[in-house]
């Protein structure tokens, strides 16, 4: 059962180890019996797998994910370079999810979302006229990342996740998106600034060259340093200073 959990058998006794949706929908066993421990469990933000033999809840284990220590920092920096929205999806219940969400300061997060359902949610925000860019290490997040404008993998996620991504960052540290994110722009502009200053220059030395004020010789000799002094531009092994302090600060 890909996202939901694990049937097997033990000794010749029904084994299934997985979600809750999986556990309680599913299989339809009854987790009350110890609702208030994973209750107190599933605020500190921990991810529960259920446990249950011959159709009778054995337990529960709490896996804590720590967080990341640069994601807070991150996420402030991306909406600060411009992103809109920001979404958590995860297959964790709703108790975790906010938990987890309050910890990074999220105001969007969706919980109990299958491999599939990420990949619908993705499809939703790009006929809202979204450009998405999908972050996931799992094999669940594959479908998501295949289906996002950019999809933007770890170094240290999933196989398959690292197969369909876009990006694949080359340290196990979000901090990458935020270089990538600066070099992006700035080369952007620097393609710009380049182009704009190809189709002034040549528009002049072409205007010089009708009205007879330039000689041929003169407007070759201008022609060829522009194209000179744009491939040097564009060769700037650097950042601009405030990109470079940006991008040394992350």
């Amino acid at each position: 059962w890909v996202a939901h959990g694990i049937a097997s058998t033990l000794y010749g006794k029904a084994v299934r180890v997985g979600s809750r949706h999986y556990i309680e929908c599913d299989e339809g066993i009854d987790l009350s019996p110890l609702e208030a421990e994973i209750d107190a469990q599933a605020r500190m933000g921990r991810s529960l797998l259920y446990l249950a033999i011959d159709g009778k809840l054995a337990g529960f284990l709490a896996i804590e994910d720590p967080l990341r220590p640069e994601c807070p920092q991150v996420l402030k920096q991306l909406e600060e370079l411009g992103f809109r929205r920001i979404l958590m999806l995860t297959g964790d219940d709703e108790r975790t999810a906010r938990a987890v969400a309050g910890k990074l300061g999220l105001k969007e997060y969706r919980s109990q979302v299958l491999p599939a359902d990420k990949a619908d949610v993705i499809a939703d925000l790009t006929a809202q006229g979204c450009k998405v860019l999908m972050v996931g290490d799992g094999i669940n997040d594959a479908p998501a990342l295949s289906a996002s404008h950019v999809g933007v993998a770890m170094c240290d996620g999933a196989d398959l996740a690292r197969e369909v991504a876009n990006v694949l960052l080359t340290r196990p540290d979000l901090s990458g998106l935020i270089t990538a994110r600066l070099l992006g722009r700035a080369t952007l502009r620097r393609i710009h600034i380049n182009f704009a200053a190809t189709m002034l220059l040549n528009s002049m030395f072409l205007a010089g060259g009708l009205f007879m004020i330039l000689t041929p010789g003169v407007s070759a000799l201008l022609h060829n340093l522009t194209t000179l002094g744009v491939t040097l531009n564009a060769m700037r092994p650097h950042l601009p200073g405030r990109h470079a302090r940006q991008l040394e600060a992350a």
